[in-house]
């Protein structure tokens, strides 16, 4: 559908939740928008913008995909800030990628993919632990004893009664030219 984006002006920061391609089209679209300059008046998008005016949006990306990061070398998300919420090592890779050919899955990983595998071996773990007739209490029970533990595509995880978020961090990536830099950021979820 149409993503409403502002028209009067571009806004100081953007966050942005979708696909890369989505993402890629809002960008687009706010870097036209014209910015506020200090004396009042507005430039007609970043290019024209000079020292007076407010720089263009920053871009806060948490994106549903791409696996790898090929799929943003767009130029509006030169710079942009991407939320990697499930940082996939190679072992993780490959071993997602076994599971698809053995399941025979066809077409590339993703990130709906990695998430279904890690989410599908998580409630496996559980139910394993629950036991053969497990009622809700039992299975409160099992996740609750989740201490340190991993998949082949999760980091290591705990759930407690009183701490029920498994992932504790989210590795923050700047973009250059479309591709990740040194995962730069740590940031902790409290």
């Amino acid at each position: 559908g149409d993503i409403k984006v502002p028209r009067e002006r571009a806004p100081d920061v953007a966050l942005i939740i979708g696909p890369p391609a989505q993402a890629a089209a809002i960008a687009r679209r706010l870097a036209r928008l014209p910015v506020a300059c200090g004396d009042g008046a507005r430039a007609r998008g970043p290019t024209e913008a000079d020292a007076s005016c407010a720089a263009a949006p920053a871009l806060v990306l948490s994106l549903f995909e791409p696996f790898d990061w090929s799929e943003l070398t767009e130029p509006s998300l030169r710079g942009a800030l991407a939320a990697e919420w499930l940082a996939v090592t190679p072992a993780a890779r490959a071993a997602h990628e076994r599971v698809l050919r053995s399941a025979q899955i066809t077409g590339p990983p993703t990130r709906f993919t990695v998430w279904g595998h890690a989410l599908s071996e998580l409630v496996t773990e559980v139910a394993r632990r629950a036991g053969l007739r497990p009622d809700g209490d039992a299975v409160l029970r099992a996740a609750f004893s989740l201490r340190e533990w991993s998949g082949s595509v999760l980091p290591p995880i705990t759930i407690t009664a009183t701490d029920r978020a498994p992932l504790k961090e989210v590795q923050l990536v700047a973009l250059t030219a479309g591709l990740p830099e040194v995962h730069q950021a740590r940031l902790r979820l409290e």
